[in-house]
């Protein structure tokens, strides 16, 4: 992800929109690889797809987007794509505080609870636990 974070920042909703533009496995790496900064666990499950699986994951995405659940087994494999741990863990905070997604993120570094390992920010307890 090339732009960097502002405070008014709403990298939580452009990867809800991107993803579901994703129709092809080629896109949706593609698209994976642009948000690999924010989303490296998505990054990963996305690369480990092949044909087969895209086309469950995105039936399923399909299915989750109009309100349906897609079932439990489909959330265990592919939960990490839609809903990938740092998104997740900031949009957490900004809605605690009622704050941007942006300024939420920003706090977080500035207190050192996110941090920043060759281009690829993790929260500091998962990025002391990568190899």
């Amino acid at each position: 992800m090339s732009a960097p974070v502002t405070y008014l920042s709403e990298h939580h909703k452009e990867y809800n929109m991107g993803l579901r533009q994703c129709e092809t496995l080629q896109r949706l790496k593609e698209f994976l690889e642009h948000w690999a900064p924010f989303a490296p666990d998505a990054y990963k499950a996305g690369h480990q797809m092949d044909n087969a699986d895209f086309i469950d994951f995105r039936h399923g995405l399909l299915k989750e987007t109009s309100g349906k659940f897609a079932g439990k087994r489909w959330a265990e494999l592919y939960g990490n794509i839609v809903v990938p741990d740092l998104l997740l863990q900031v949009s957490a905070v900004a809605l605690q505080f009622n704050a941007p997604w942006g300024l939420a993120f920003i706090r977080l570094q500035q207190e050192g609870h996110i941090v920043e390992q060759d281009g690829i920010y993790f929260f500091k307890e998962k990025a002391e636990r990568q190899p």
